[in-house]
């Protein structure tokens, strides 16, 4: 029953027996509106067993206690607002973060390939330059050495050391 004259009765029938009057009013809603005697039933229950309840005393401190649990409900409350509004933003940022990501490892990369490029360049440069200076210390070199007029002679040096029987031992020893 969601009329404002049935949640009125409602209450009272929580708090106490209801008048002649009240039941009379509650009976012409009912008339009106069958489909919610049930509903009607369980409320009058339950208002029936309520009132038969014991009154539970009330500790001196109640009014704290219940104003210290809204306290830490409200906190509670925000707390999870808080976690709740840092949740959402992660969800809307975190697809940005992972191409920010990527893109940050892509230039990474890119720098890293890029050095080892130069530094590969740099290195066959000193290699090529090390290379000119050998060939011009060996063309240096292959200057300072005789000519091919120092073989002229070769075969007639070559035939008269086989001629000689004196060994290079004898001369050694003539020598000394």
């Amino acid at each position: 029953m969601n009329s404002p004259i049935h949640d009125e009765l409602i209450r009272l029938g929580l708090k106490r027996e209801l008048t002649d009057d009240d039941r009379a009013r509650i009976d012409a809603t009912l008339a009106a509106h069958p489909e919610l005697r049930e509903q009607w039933e369980a409320d009058a229950a339950l208002g029936r067993v309520l009132r038969h309840l014991p009154d539970v005393p009330v500790s001196s401190n109640f009014t704290s206690r219940v104003l210290d649990a809204i306290e830490l409900e409200e906190r509670a409350v925000v707390r999870a607002a808080v976690r709740s509004s840092w949740r959402d933003w992660l969800r809307r940022v975190q697809p940005r973060l992972s191409w920010v990501f990527a893109l940050a490892l892509v230039v990474a990369f890119g720098t890293y390939q890029y050095r080892v490029q130069q530094g590969t360049r740099a290195r066959t440069q000193i290699e090529q330059a090390h290379f000119v200076h050998e060939i011009r210390d060996l063309s240096q070199e292959m200057a300072a050495l005789p000519g091919p007029e120092v073989f002229k002679d070769f075969e007639a040096i070559n035939q008269f050391r086989q001629v000689s029987s004196v060994s290079d031992d004898d001369l050694l020893k003539v020598l000394k």
